[in-house]
């Protein structure tokens, strides 16, 4: 199948903002990225077709004028949809960022990401879901990793646990 932006009538971003319904059909047939914009949904279908990277890990950065972080950012979506808000830079480990989306009130996706360079996308180093009770013990972790090495060891204690 080649991948195609499509309409996403029920995106959750797409509720407060008609233009974000869009998303991309992968080749597995599955839409990710909705609740983003038709040209942003193009700029994904580029990268989605050049299929040099896993289309899981891939966020797209968007921009959202009515919404304040505080200096934080940028907003970014996720391929299941979820905005997902740039926190800061990490402290140690050189073009990573921490960052954090809330799926659910009982949940929030912690991670660190790095920007690709063109079109505005961003990609995964590392994520997790944690319980919200658990949220700043993870972003605490996340933090205090001191290679990226640990990334991946940080990742599986969050997940598995939902605490770092």
């Amino acid at each position: 199948m080649t991948p195609e932006v499509v309409a996403v009538p029920d995106a959750p971003l797409g509720a407060a903002d008609a233009t974000r319904r869009w998303g991309v059909r992968c080749p597995d047939a599955k839409v990710r990225w909705p609740g983003v914009t038709r040209p942003e949904a193009a700029a994904l279908l580029e990268r989605v077709t050049a299929g040099a990277l896993v289309p899981d890990e891939l966020l797209i950065q968007v921009d959202l004028g009515v919404v304040l972080s505080d200096g934080a950012g940028p907003y970014l979506v996720d391929a299941d949809g979820l905005l997902v808000l740039v926190v800061d830079a990490h402290p140690v480990l050189a073009g990573l960022h921490i960052a954090m989306g809330q799926p659910g009130p009982e949940s929030a996706r912690i991670g660190a990401v790095r920007p690709l360079g063109t079109a505005a996308c961003w990609s995964w180093a590392c994520r997790a879901d944690v319980a919200a009770a658990a949220r700043i013990a993870a972003l605490d972790a996340l933090v205090g990793a001191d290679r990226e090495g640990a990334l991946p060891a940080w990742a599986v204690r969050a997940n598995s646990a939902g605490i770092p």
